[in-house]
C-alpha cells in the first residue's frame, strides 16, 4: 500500500520521560532500573492521503527529570473492515519546563452519563450499564495519574468505592481539549448511590461533579422519579418520569371516581429522563374542569415483556 495515500485513523499515545531508580539494600547492595514514564496524552487522529498532526499541551505534573519519553502510533484505515493496520514509535523525546504566561485558574467541566442512557440525577440505572464521563477543558487534562491528581469516581451507597479512570480517558478525534472516559461498573450490588466525579487539568485545576444514582438488577425495568410540573396547573403541565432502559410510556389521567379523561402516549428509543406535555384537555379537546385528579404512567420495555407503572395526583386550578 502507498503509505502516502492512505488515509483513516490513528491512536496516538504520549508517554513522560522514564526515571531511574536506585534502590539500596540494607547490605549496601544496590539495584539500579528504569520505571516507564507515564501517559500524558491518549486519543484518535485522523489521517488523510499518510499525514496526520496535532497539538497538546504537556500537564505541569510531568516528572522534568529525563530525555527518554515516547510517542507510540497505531493505525487503521477508513473502512471498519480494512486490513490496514500498522504500528509505530518515535522515542526518545525531551519535554522541557512550564512556559511562562500561561494563565490558566478555570477547572475542567464535567458531564456524567451513561451510554445508551439520557442520565440526568436520581435516575434509575441497571448495575450492568457502562459509564461515560465527558469532560472539557480549554488546555487539556491531566492524565499523568500523579498522586493526588488522577482522574477519580468515588462510590457511596451500600458500598465505598474508589475507581482510578485515568486510565479509561481517550480524547475525542483530533482534540485535545474534550474527552471522554468510558467504565463498565463492576462489583456495585443494587441500591441508591452518589457517585462523585474528580478531575484535574493540565495546570492542576480540581473540578468535582456529584451526581445520585439507584442501580437496580441488569435486566430489571422500573420507571421513576414521576411528577408533573407545574402542580397545581392552569392550562398545562409536564409529566416527567425516567425509564431504566428504552419503552413505551402511556400516561393516562382519570377524576378520583376512576373515570379515564386521556391518555397519552410516546416510545423512546433511549433509557434516562423524559417528559410528556399535556394540554389540559379531555379526549374530546375540552378543557378539563378543577379539581383533583390521578393519573397512571405505565411502562413497556421495547426488549422484554417487562412494565412497570407508578400513581400520581394533580389538581387543575384555572
Amino acid at each position: 500500500t502507498d503509505q502516502n495515500q492512505f488515509s483513516g485513523t490513528g491512536y496516538l499515545s504520549v508517554y513522560d520521560s522514564e526515571q531511574r531508580v536506585k534502590h539500596v539494600y540494607t547490605n549496601r547492595d544496590s539495584l539500579e532500573y528504569s520505571l516507564p514514564g507515564s501517559r500524558i496524552f491518549y486519543g484518535p487522529v485522523g489521517i488523510s492521503q499518510g499525514q496526520f498532526g496535532g497539538e497538546f499541551l504537556i500537564p505541569k505534573d510531568i516528572n522534568y527529570t529525563g530525555d527518554a519519553g515516547k510517542m507510540l502510533f497505531l493505525y487503521q484505515g477508513a473502512d471498519a473492515d480494512s486490513s490496514i493496520t500498522g504500528a509505530g514509535i518515535q522515542r526518545p523525546i525531551s519535554f522541557r519546563g512550564t512556559a511562562t504566561g500561561v494563565s490558566d485558574t478555570e477547572p475542567p467541566q464535567i458531564t456524567v452519563d451513561f451510554q445508551g442512557y439520557n442520565f440526568q440525577s436520581g435516575d434509575v440505572i441497571p448495575t450492568t450499564a457502562v459509564l461515560d464521563v465527558a469532560l472539557a477543558d480549554s488546555f487539556g487534562l491531566n492524565l499523568t495519574g500523579s498522586v493526588g491528581h488522577q482522574l477519580k469516581l468515588l462510590v457511596d451507597g451500600p458500598v465505598t468505592r474508589e475507581f482510578n479512570l485515568t486510565e479509561f480517558f481517550s480524547y475525542d478525534l483530533d482534540s485535545y481539549q474534550e474527552g471522554h472516559a468510558v467504565y463498565p461498573l463492576t462489583d456495585l450490588e443494587p441500591g441508591q448511590y452518589t457517585f462523585t466525579i474528580r478531575a484535574w487539568d493540565t495546570s492542576n485545576n480540581l473540578a468535582v461533579q456529584t451526581v445520585d444514582v439507584t442501580l437496580i438488577e441488569g435486566g430489571d425495568f422500573a420507571v421513576s422519579q414521576v411528577y408533573n410540573y407545574p402542580n397545581p396547573m392552569r392550562k398545562s403541565t409536564k409529566f416527567t418520569f425516567s425509564l431504566s432502559e428504552p419503552g413505551a410510556v402511556s400516561i393516562t389521567v382519570y377524576t378520583l371516581a376512576g373515570q379515564p379523561v386521556t391518555t397519552l402516549k410516546n416510545t423512546y428509543s433511549q433509557a434516562g429522563f423524559h417528559t410528556i406535555h399535556w394540554d389540559g384537555q379531555d379526549e374530546f379537546g375540552a378543557p378539563v374542569a378543577n379539581g383533583m385528579y390521578l393519573y397512571r404512567v405505565t411502562a413497556h420495555a421495547n426488549q422484554s415483556e417487562n412494565s412497570d407503572r407508578v400513581i400520581g395526583k394533580l389538581a387543575i386550578t384555572r
